[in-house]
């Protein structure tokens, strides 16, 4: 099965408000995607430094509220 995001992509945006959509929404996907794999990675990560922690922890945070479009 194809990719929801390929599939959304194939759509001619040029021809209908809808198609737009699908650009948007294909977007919104791959950025959703994205905050999800930073979480993904973080909740993996062994650290040993607590800073580093806290770093990637509030670059996570950072990116879930841009992506969610919520105010810091």
């Amino acid at each position: 099965m194809t990719d929801i995001v390929e599939r959304l992509r194939t759509v001619d945006i040029s021809w209908s408000q809808e198609g737009e959509w699908c650009a948007e929404a294909a977007d919104e996907i791959i950025k959703l995607r994205e905050v999800l794999g930073m979480w993904f990675r973080y909740s993996k990560s062994d650290y040993d430094d607590h800073a580093q922690m806290i770093i990637d922890w509030s670059e996570a945070e950072a990116a879930t509220k841009a992506a969610l479009k919520e105010k810091e």
